[in-house]
């Protein structure tokens, strides 16, 4: 009942509001790519976002190099007349993939995405190497050794809104799962025997 009490008050207070975001969100995007209208945060990142794209395409294996993508887009963007549009472009694309796909090319985004692929595997497989969704049939489940799996996964979804790797604060805690999701981390030492 005080499920069902929060559910109802909570719709009731947040739903206009989130519905009014995506609403102004979908508007964005539409006018972004049909008008070349950048001037939202959200068309911003639409921008952002082709302006990557075409990084990665110009130097596909190599990318246009670490630190580069503000650069190289600027210069992109006035050499076709889109003086305008430069000034609106940030020192990354807000996406993970299309950042390290723009400034490290294949080479750079492959090898981060078989690492995070790596962590996430290591953090959600047991010591004897059975997947944790393999491992409710006939045992139990890792528990808490499977957290940092579980989190890494969560940062995952980030990728598509943030460089998480330029980002101090999130890179930190990125590299920090990782280690803790290793294959070849102890065994945990358990309070019964």
């Amino acid at each position: 009942a005080v499920v069902f009490l929060v559910g109802v008050a909570a719709h009731q207070t947040l739903w206009p509001t989130l519905r009014e975001r995506g609403e102004a969100g979908v508007s964005e995007v539409r006018r972004a790519i049909e008008r070349r209208d950048y001037s939202t945060d959200t068309g911003a990142r639409v921008l952002m976002a082709e302006v990557a794209v075409r990084a990665a395409m110009a130097e596909p294996i190599v990318g246009v190099g670490a630190g580069g993508y503000r650069t190289w887009g600027r210069a992109w963007l006035q050499t076709h007349g889109r003086d305008g549009d430069a000034e609106r472009l940030h020192n990354h694309a807000h996406n993970t993939l299309l950042h390290l796909a723009a400034t490290l090319g294949a080479v750079g985004a492959g090898l981060f995405v078989v690492t995070i692929v790596a962590g996430i595997y290591g953090g959600l497989a047991r010591r004897d190497g059975v997947p944790i969704g393999g491992a409710m049939r006939g045992g139990a489940v890792c528990g808490y050794a499977a957290g940092p799996g579980f989190a890494l996964v969560g940062l995952v979804l980030v990728f598509p809104f943030d460089v998480v790797p330029v980002n101090a604060q999130t890179s930190a805690l990125m590299w920090i799962l990782v280690l803790l999701c290793l294959r070849g981390r102890p065994n945990e030492q358990s309070g019964y025997t």
